[in-house]
């Protein structure tokens, strides 16, 4: 009885921990790995296009990916980023 009781809760606590995250976190994803979420923008955006959350985070992880290119002085990639922050948000400053 004891055994069942405890695989009962494990079982339990497991669905629910699987139900509540079953949603990706795209902001925290923007911060923590940016690339990854940059190298699946194409299916991310065509599987969910109205995503608000998704459309913002990867404007982050442009912002993000675009500035640390360009302190490191390397141009090719910081216009590529800085590209998509204008194609995702044609009046973002930090695309300009």
């Amino acid at each position: 009885m004891e055994i069942a009781l405890r695989f009962f809760t494990i079982v339990s606590i497991l669905l629910i921990a699987g139900c509540s995250s079953s949603k990706p976190d795209f902001a925290r994803i923007a911060q923590s790995d940016p690339d990854w979420l940059i190298t699946r923008e194409d299916s991310l955006l065509k599987a969910t296009p109205d995503n608000d959350h998704l459309n913002q985070a990867l404007l982050n992880a442009h912002i993000g990916q675009g500035q640390t290119a360009y302190d490191a002085r390397d141009w090719e990639t910081a216009i590529f980023h800085y590209q998509r922050i204008l194609e995702r948000s044609p009046h973002h400053t930090q695309g300009r």
